[in-house]
């Protein structure tokens, strides 16, 4: 039988009870057959490699240290919307009909927020609708033997979208 890393991998993680990463490790690692060592070592680090130039990448176009770091992490769009405060946030509330007024969260009296909790509700009742209107037309499909819907007679069709 050929030797795997992944399943020794998984056959510890599932069987050993260990649950610290270098338990693991020192486990897997005993277990790995000598003849296999090179082989294993190769399966395994090109992820490690692949971090390495990660990290090597990032220092070079983002230096990681004092005041430039945070220069770069607070500038642009992102920065932005982090630095906003939830209640800056736009929201857009139901009114009469199909209106809605679009207004800070932080304007927001229980009211608008229990017409925007509806709104979602009512939205979750339309899209379970949706759905179950599709599963209702895939099992036409397939009870009349056919792989696209264009197959389907139209007085099917119709009666499936009923």
């Amino acid at each position: 039988m050929t030797y795997s890393i992944n399943d020794d991998i998984y056959e510890t993680v599932t069987t050993s009870g260990l649950t610290d990463k270098h338990e693991l490790a020192a486990k897997i690692a005993e277990s790995v057959p000598s003849k296999q060592l090179r082989a294993t070592v190769e399966a395994l680090l090109p992820q490690h490699v692949l971090n390495v130039q990660s990290r090597v990448r990032g220092a070079v176009f983002a230096p990681r240290t004092g005041a430039e770091q945070r220069e770069l992490t607070t500038t642009g769009r992102a920065a932005r919307l982090r630095a906003m405060s939830a209640k800056d946030m736009v929201v857009h509330v139901p009114r009469d009909g199909s209106e809605h007024e679009s207004m800070r969260l932080g304007d927001c009296t229980v009211d608008d927020l229990d017409a925007i909790a509806c709104s979602y509700t009512q939205r979750a009742v339309d899209n379970r609708a949706f759905a179950a209107k599709y599963r209702k037309l895939a099992g036409v499909l397939s009870s009349a033997g056919v792989v696209r819907v264009d197959e389907l007679p139209d007085a099917d069709l119709r009666k499936a979208l009923a």
